[in-house]
């Protein structure tokens, strides 16, 4: 083997395994804050950030998702969450992103910025798995911003989509509340 050749091979395995091993380290970091230790979380986080400038997008991603996950302030979490959303728009943790988001400013008397977010989830992203969640959050904002009729129609919609029992339960106690005469 030439050393050209040589030098090409080893580039190309290095990259191979050090993928997976980056993908564990963000899953070390998923542990660490699911267990309730978040400053070993954080610091996990900043030393993979700091190792993994080039990094797949999916994880990029994911790091951003984490990162608001583990802010400790609103809008650092605010910051992230946006950054995720229009940076990676194709990532899997977009929607996400968009839902936390819309509840955020929902949660901060902002109901008219909420409900563009969960309208670009709900209408960008048919197959997310948080989809009847964002249309409920969406109701809600459409409610707070007068549109009474329009967050009935969007909790309808919300009901006739596979969901999980609590979902559904809260979809058609809010449809029970709001929108029965």
């Amino acid at each position: 083997m030439t050393g050209t050749l040589r030098c090409i091979v080893v580039v190309l395995v290095t990259m191979l395994l050090a993928s997976p091993a980056s993908a564990q380290d963000l899953d070390r970091v998923e542990a660490l804050l699911l267990r309730g230790r978040l400053t070993d979380a954080r610091r996990s986080l900043a030393l993979w950030q700091e190792q993994n400038p080039r990094a797949p997008t999916d994880q990029q991603a994911r790091a951003l998702l984490l990162s608001a996950q583990l802010a400790t302030d609103a809008s650092s979490a605010a910051d992230a969450y946006l950054a995720l959303a229009l940076t990676y728009p194709t990532s899997r943790y977009a929607p996400v992103a968009l839902l936390r988001l819309g509840q955020g400013l929902l949660a901060a008397q902002e109901p008219e910025r909420a409900r563009g977010y969960l309208e670009r989830l709900v209408r960008d992203y048919p197959n997310a798995p948080d989809r009847a969640e964002a249309m409920l959050w969406l109701a809600r904002a459409e409610r707070a911003t007068g549109r009474g009729s329009a967050a009935c129609a969007t909790l309808r919609n919300a009901a006739t989509l596979e969901i999980g029992a609590e979902t559904a339960q809260l979809i058609e106690a809010e449809v029970t509340r709001r929108c029965t005469p």
